[in-house]
């Protein structure tokens, strides 16, 4: 889900959720993924946000019966930032069981990470455990120090 630190999902998820990718513009530290972070998940309908500020992309999961992709755009500029492009069809599926706080799924691995002070960074251990084999993907925040 880079910088990206996730949300507690509700406990009164909705049944049908959907879920986007919008191209942050104007970020520079772990200050203003916390401020972007802050903004999507103050709105009505997001269950999640997540923002990398290596690939200066927020993945937000909502409710697309209550908030929609503009909405999400409108909150992002009223922190102070930009966004590029909205995607035209956001994913839609099913809501998932209510998750426990810090759960990851199954064949996942939270490790925390020191020493990392930008994005740079976040980029270059990225890069090292992806070259892992058996890693599929991974995602670094640089603000709680951690990688998935």
């Amino acid at each position: 889900m880079a910088t990206q630190t996730p949300t507690t999902p509700s406990s009164n998820a909705p049944e049908t959720t959907a879920e986007t990718s919008l191209p942050i513009t104007g970020m520079t530290c772990a200050s203003c993924v916390r401020r972007v972070e802050k903004s999507l998940t103050k709105l009505d309908g997001v269950i999640e946000a997540g923002v990398n500020l290596a690939t200066e992309r927020a993945t937000v999961r909502y409710d697309p019966a209550t908030v929609n992709p503009e909405n999400l755009k409108a909150a992002v500029e009223k922190a102070g930032y930009g966004v590029r492009a909205i995607p035209a069809q956001p994913t839609s599926s099913p809501a998932p069981a209510p998750a426990q706080p810090d759960a990851v799924p199954a064949g996942t691995a939270t490790l925390p990470i020191e020493g990392m002070t930008c994005a740079s960074c976040v980029r270059r251990v990225e890069r090292a455990l992806t070259k892992v084999p058996g890693v599929s993907g991974a995602t670094v925040n640089l603000a709680t120090e951690r990688a998935t």
